[in-house]
């Protein structure tokens, strides 16, 4: 059984349609396939609350500015800051110790 986590990371097993779930690896973010991108283990426990907040980020923002009747172009742009925003936290927190 492999419990080095790029053991686990390169088993074909692990992944499916793109996404990463091992619930032996302990990191909640890992490298995607792609060289710049990172992912979501989805076995990990706290893997919901990312997937949560990442909707929020997108919802919460296009929302208030709709109930605000804000013009629309803020309204289109608003969810894309967000997204932004939660990609950057995501980054900043692959790089933090488990």
């Amino acid at each position: 059984m492999a419990s080095d986590p790029q053991q686990l990371w390169d088993d074909e097993n692990n992944w499916s349609g793109g996404m990463y779930s091992c619930a032996e690896d302990p990191r909640l973010f890992v490298p995607g396939r792609a060289p710049t991108l990172i992912t979501v283990n989805n076995a990990h426990g706290r893997a919901w609350i990312v997937l949560i907040a990442l909707m929020a980020a997108i919802a919460v923002p296009a929302v208030i500015l709709s109930r605000l009747r804000v013009a629309t172009w803020i309204q289109l742009v608003a969810p894309m800051v967000g997204v932004l925003v939660a990609a950057l936290v995501m980054w900043r927190l692959s790089r933090l110790p488990d």
